[in-house]
């Protein structure tokens, strides 16, 4: 289990690296990457200028700037922001409290919605009580994460709401999926079985079962009663061959088990009685 778990982590950990790289590549090969805003000013002379883009010629070739900047991560160099005109150490040192803040927050407040919306939804059995909630959580899927962080962005919104925009449908849905199979599985289920299986001669077994109440569709609103079935099965063996009479659902019992595609009101029923016979042949 841990070295299955180590295994995750270190591919998320390559992905994210190589990922990251291609994707900066990207930016470093677009239109207009490299351009200093203070060769934009009129002021400056022909040789003001050509200093700035100086400073930035080193970093032109690519392989070469990532093989520096990969050395200095190995000694702990994480580089500079020009825009903010400090290393990132610090920055990363300032503001990771605060993004590993939000993070928390928005991932638990994600949690606890789609949670909380998936058991309203199960256990409130009003008409349309998951039309909301279903169309909420359809909509947050159907934009992608970073639509979602721009539009926050643009209205100023704090960025804990976001991720916890982009964690609650999934919640919402798994939940709500292992809640509704929970409360449509019957809560009794019990079974007891005869076998005589001796190596030669004659055999029988017989196996009851019983399954309690439950609901048929999604809405819970089609409860059930419990039945019973009985499984037997007779044989002789002779050597090498086995013969079996089998039968299943011998008391013919034909509740509904379970909802169709058809509508609310179609049902599938347990197979009838079923009887058979069978030649085994054991080669060893």
């Amino acid at each position: 289990m841990l070295a299955t778990v180590l295994r995750q982590l270190r591919r998320i950990l390559l992905t994210a690296l190589v990922g990251g790289l291609l994707g900066a590549t990207l930016v470093r090969l677009g239109p207009g990457f490299g351009v200093d805003e203070r060769e934009l000013d009129n002021r400056l002379s022909q040789a003001s200028r050509e200093a700035i883009r100086s400073e930035r010629a080193a970093d032109s070739n690519v392989p070469i700037f990532y093989l520096r900047y990969l050395a200095g991560l190995l000694h702990g160099n994480l580089g500079f922001s020009r825009s903010l005109n400090r290393p990132v150490s610090e920055l990363l040192k300032e503001r990771l409290p605060l993004t590993l803040g939000s993070l928390a927050y928005g991932v638990g407040g994600g949690i606890s919605a789609g949670l909380t919306l998936a058991l309203l939804t199960v256990f409130w059995r009003a008409p349309g009580s998951n039309l909301i909630p279903g169309l909420l959580a359809g909509a947050c899927l159907a934009l992608p994460a970073a639509v979602i962080a721009l539009l926050f962005l643009w209205m100023n919104a704090p960025g804990r709401w976001a991720i916890a925009l982009v964690v609650f449908p999934h919640v919402y849905r798994y939940s709500k999926n292992l809640l509704v199979a929970t409360y449509q599985s019957p809560h009794v289920l019990a079974a007891l079985g005869l076998l005589y299986t001796p190596n030669r001669g004659f055999s029988a077994t017989a196996v009851a079962r019983y399954v309690g109440r439950r609901f048929l569709d999604e809405e819970n609103t089609a409860p059930v009663g419990g039945y019973t079935t009985l499984d037997a099965n007779l044989g002789y063996r002779f050597g090498r061959y086995q013969l079996v009479l089998e039968g299943s659902n011998l008391t013919n019992q034909r509740p509904p088990v379970t909802s169709s595609e058809f509508g609310s009101q179609s049902f599938y029923l347990l197979p009838a009685r079923m009887l058979w016979i069978r030649l085994n042949y054991k080669w060893l």
